[in-house]
């Protein structure tokens, strides 16, 4: 069988150049809009005629845009305090951890002859819109690979992405598993409990009539009573 090269595939959590622009831009936007809203409504409350009554759409208005400001900080401008990467190259997956704030490095390495299975499963961001509202969706999956009694585990939310994780795996010849089920209340809670990924039951990869669907892009669906309008 003749062997297969691939090109290393990277990931990395820092910040992209054009992430931290559009959070300076609608921090310095939003962050301005809400001192002038504050201000403003501040000032209009000690008139004496009724225009302080604009106040009271003024400063929750002022409010609601600082919120905005301040989300747009914290995803796209904050320094993370922890820069992860990994790399899915010819020999496995190697991982990088880098404290910021403590400058350490703590580093893993997984071959493909140390891992057992992976187990591929929905992950399903949800974003509530409330009762009769719409609802956002993001689509993706966790791939968990199972290694001497570790995890590895990455959500993916490209097709392009999960095309290389399946075809890596396929060319080194390492189980593959589905489940239909939504992983992501699993993968969040797993720092407080113990939870064992080897104990569910997947469908070889090979079986599966319909992959998964992904979306990076929110998907909304009107909900009626919990269930999908049509």
């Amino acid at each position: 069988m003749e062997k297969v090269s691939h090109e290393p595939f990277q990931y990395t959590n820092r910040r992209q150049k054009s992430e931290k622009v559009f959070g300076y831009i609608i921090l310095i936007l939003f962050g301005l809009g809400s001192l002038g809203a504050i201000f403003f409504g501040v000032y209009l409350l000690f008139l004496e005629n009724d225009e302080w009554i604009a106040s009271c759409f003024l400063i929750p208005s002022g409010l609601l845009l600082l919120w905005i400001a301040w989300i747009a900080y914290v995803h796209n401008v904050r320094k993370k305090d922890i820069i992860y990467d990994y790399v899915l190259y010819e020999n496995g997956v190697a991982e990088e951890w880098h404290d910021q704030k403590g400058n350490k490095v703590k580093e893993n390495q997984i071959t493909f002859g140390d891992m057992d299975k992976v187990l591929i499963g929905n992950y399903v961001d949800r974003m509530p819109g409330g009762k009769g509202r719409i609802d956002y969706f993001r689509f993706g999956v966790l791939v968990i690979v199972m290694y001497q009694n570790n995890y590895f585990m990455q959500h993916i939310f490209q097709a392009d992405e999960l095309t290389v994780w399946l075809s890596r795996m396929r060319d080194k010849d390492i189980s593959l598993f589905y489940t239909p089920y939504d992983l992501k209340q699993a993968f969040l809670d797993r720092a407080q409990f113990d939870i064992d990924f080897n104990n569910i039951k997947g469908i070889p990869w090979e079986e599966v009539e319909q992959e998964p669907r992904l979306a990076k892009r929110c998907i909304a669906i009107h909900l009626q009573n919990g269930k999908m309008k049509t």
